[in-house]
């Protein structure tokens, strides 16, 4: 989870426009300072409505980034996003090639339901299909996916 540092700050983006008349803000918060850049993150949301409700929505926003729900942009499909992260894994060496293995099989099983869905899209709804669908024997092998005990 992310510690927001201070209460954020609301940036009016139509500077041709008195503060009353703008409907164009850029709300900002501090994430604290990356260790290994040296450099403050943060986090920015442009938001379009006045500047009280630009006031609120910061609270929200402020309550989203500490409790971890912001999601970055991402245009990985699930299928890409898995090679990734088994990539990573075994370039770093952090498990035996036969869980990498059997991992690459999970994740192949999983992206004939969800694969070319981007990874921001992907809803529970979809993953207790998906599981659902493995159970009732629409799997690589054409056999139902045993429950997990």
């Amino acid at each position: 989870m992310a510690e927001v540092s201070g209460n954020g700050t609301i940036f009016q983006m139509e500077k041709d426009k008195p503060k009353s008349r703008c409907r164009k803000w850029q709300l900002r918060v501090s994430t604290g300072l990356d260790p290994r850049t040296g450099k403050y993150k943060k986090k920015t949301r442009v938001f379009r409505g006045t500047y009280t409700e630009a006031k609120a929505a910061l609270r929200d926003f402020i309550e989203e980034v500490e409790g971890d729900r912001v999601q970055g942009k991402t245009t990985y499909t699930f299928e890409q996003y898995a090679e990734r992260y088994l990539k990573r894994r075994e370039l770093n060496k952090e498990i035996a090639a036969t869980t990498l293995e059997r991992q690459r099989q999970h994740f192949k099983a999983a992206s004939m339901h969800i694969g070319k869905a981007n990874l921001a899209s992907i809803t529970p709804t979809m993953l207790d299909d998906m599981y659902i669908a493995m159970l009732s024997g629409d799997t690589l092998s054409g056999k139902p996916s045993a429950a997990p005990t």
